[in-house]
Formats: structure tokens, C-alpha cells, sequence
């Protein structure tokens, strides 16, 4: 809650905001959104283990492989620490390609849950409260 404050209005500082929370809503608004962010976080490292886990299968751990004229598999990079390094650069691309994945199937919740977090400076006030408002507000402005 404090660091989306802060980076929304950074004329205020760090301590000035938890002090005001403190203030306005008390410790309870230290965890404003809390459950939000939780079941947000469960979705996009789900989806990321599951893409993961997924393309490793597929991919047969991420390892570079050729097929010789009868249709064997062979590893395409032989032994020796070449083959560790294109081992390392296979799972290193399928764990990107998982983590980009699961970033942008969470993306719109991300975009609505700082929405939620955000305070009218005259009043005091969260902007927006209720999710089905937030997300119109957001279809007509954003």
C-alpha cells in the first residue's frame, strides 16, 4: 500500500504516508489488499509452473535433440561443457517463456488492484472500491 502511494503522489514521503494510514484507517490499512494480491500471485505462479513444468515435458527438459535417418533421437550437442550450456540456455528460454506467460495472464489484475489502492488527495478517500466500477472505470479511461 505504501509504495503504490508513494509512486502515484511522490510529493509525500514514505514515512509521511504510513503515518497518515496510521492515522486514517490504522494498522488494518497497512493490509489493504492483501487477499487481492495473494490470489493474484497464486494465479501467475501457477500459471508459470504449470507452462513451465509443461514445456519441459514436451521439450524433454529443455535439451537441444537430432534425429538421424532412421528417426532416433540423439542429443544434438554431443558431451562436455557445451552441452551444459545449451542444457542451461533450453531451460533458461522455457522458464522466460513460462514467466512472460504467466506475467500477462495476470497483467489485468495487477492493472485494477493498484486502481483499487489509489486515494483522492482532497478527501482522503480510496477512489474506487468495488471491482465491477473499477474495471469499467478502467475500460473507459485507460
Amino acid at each position: 500500500v505504501l509504495r503504490t502511494r508513494v509512486q502515484i503522489d511522490p510529493s509525500s514521503t514514505f514515512v509521511q504516508y504510513a503515518k497518515q494510514i496510521l492515522k486514517k484507517e490504522g494498522v488494518k490499512g497497512f493490509y489493504r489488499g492483501t487477499a487481492t494480491n495473494i490470489a493474484g500471485r497464486l494465479v501467475e505462479e501457477c500459471t508459470f509452473w504449470y507452462v513451465f513444468e509443461t514445456l519441459k515435458r514436451v521439450t524433454d527438459q529443455g535439451k537441444l535433440h537430432r534425429r538421424d535417418e532412421q528417426g532416433a533421437s540423439s542429443h544434438a550437442m554431443g558431451g562436455g561443457a557445451y552441452s551444459f550450456f545449451a542444457a542451461s540456455a533450453g531451460v533458461l528460454g522455457l522458464s522466460s517463456a513460462s514467466k512472460l506467460v504467466g506475467t500477462s495472464i495476470s497483467y489485468p489484475y495487477n492493472v485494477v488492484m493498484i486502481h483499487q489502492r489509489e486515494v483522492d488527495k482532497a478527501t482522503g478517500k480510496h477512489l474506487h472500491t468495488k471491482l465491477r466500477p473499477t474495471i469499467r472505470h478502467i475500460y473507459k479511461c485507460d
